[in-house]
């Protein structure tokens, strides 16, 4: 027998003497049993929320016999296990109706005022008091029995729900962690989260990768000093500083110093986490471009000055081929005079045309 059952009963101290009293209330009450059920459902029929939980007139047809054999059993027990499975089965058939609760207290005061009548009208005084006093607790007792299956489907509804929102949370949970994933250890880009005071916490792959460090090896390490180049140090200080301070701070190059003490050229980029004084850091590593952007300056320079020699050879080639044309227009001219004049101008041409063909081969 349910301890819960025997519970009830020993709180309300319904005990032999309510048994006989209820049996002696049933031999004056059976008679009365299709009057108070025709009563009971002429009530029920005036109630539309109520009526709204049947399906059928068939139905109310059997649920009619099935009232006067509860009340049948009511009275006259015995009120053992049985009892108490069969009228917990009744309330979980309530709950499966949606049947309103309000409708099974009202359902139980129509049915005591109805049994309280009948022993008032047909036992003595001392026999419809005991009578109506034990009416009293059998019906609490059904009362409790039934509106448990209620309670009993409000936890039941109440651990479903919590189930679907277990398993809804778990299947957020799993959507995040592939997210996390996805854009944290998948990302092209080195990915680091500090504390305030710029620790490491989280290492993505891309991180390790770039520094060649394991994420276990730079936990809990200062950012600054295990990262970055000690002549970057004060600047990387300084954009720190700012994000903490929430200043606007713009990307900065800025070198990194690896795990094989080698230098990398990385775009820094610094964001403060809200509501944390955790610092978000992604880098980018931009030494390759650094490389590509020096070598096509090289080149920007070296085409410039080719463009500037052409320039001036075209421009120096000019006048010295006319020099040159002028000197042998001189030999020419001279070449009448006498022997000693001739031979001091003409060795002096010789040595302006030598010249003259020295810078031609230079430019």
């Amino acid at each position: 027998m349910s301890h819960y059952f025997d519970e009830l009963k020993a709180y309300l101290k319904f005990d032999a003497a309510d048994h006989v009293a209820l049996r002696q209330l049933l031999s004056v009450a059976k008679p009365y049993f299709s009057t108070i059920t025709q009563d009971f459902y002429d009530r029920l029929q005036r109630q539309p929320s109520a009526m709204a939980v049947f399906r059928s007139d068939e139905q109310v047809v059997r649920l009619r016999g099935t009232l006067a054999k509860w009340m049948d059993r009511l009275l006259s027990g015995p009120w053992d296990e049985d009892y108490f499975e069969l009228r917990s089965r009744i309330g979980k058939v309530h709950v499966h109706i949606a049947l309103p609760q309000h409708h099974v207290f009202a359902a139980m005061a129509v049915i005591q005022e109805h049994l309280m009548g009948i022993a008032w009208e047909n036992l003595d005084s001392s026999e419809a008091e005991a009578a109506v006093i034990a009416l009293q607790k059998i019906t609490n007792i059904d009362l409790a029995i039934m509106l448990a299956s209620y309670n009993d489907d409000f936890v039941n509804q109440v651990r479903a729900y919590e189930r679907s929102e277990k398993n809804l949370l778990e299947n957020r949970l799993e959507k995040t962690q592939a997210l996390y994933h996805s854009i944290f250890e998948s990302s092209g880009v080195a990915i680091m989260i500090t504390d305030g005071k710029y620790r490491i916490r989280l290492f993505n792959s891309m991180a390790e990768n770039l520094t060649g460090y394991s994420r276990q090896e730079v936990a809990g390490c200062a950012f600054d000093t295990q990262l970055i180049h000690p002549n970057d140090r004060d600047e990387m200080r300084a954009m720190l500083s700012r994000v903490q301070e929430r200043e606007e701070c713009p990307p900065q190059e800025l070198r990194m110093l690896t795990g094989d003490k080698s230098n990398k050229w990385i775009r820094w980029h610094l964001s403060p986490i809200k509501e944390t004084d955790d610092l978000c850091i992604l880098g980018v590593d931009v030494t390759r471009e650094r490389k590509l952007a020096g070598k096509t300056r090289r080149v920007e320079t070296l085409a410039a000055l080719g463009t500037l020699a052409a320039g001036l050879a075209h421009e120096i080639r000019n006048p010295l081929n006319a020099a040159q044309l002028h000197v042998l227009l001189v030999e020419r001219a001279i070449g009448g005079g006498g022997d000693a004049v001739v031979g001091r101008a003409l060795e002096s041409s010789r040595l302006v045309k030598a010249e003259l063909t020295r810078l031609a081969g230079l430019v």
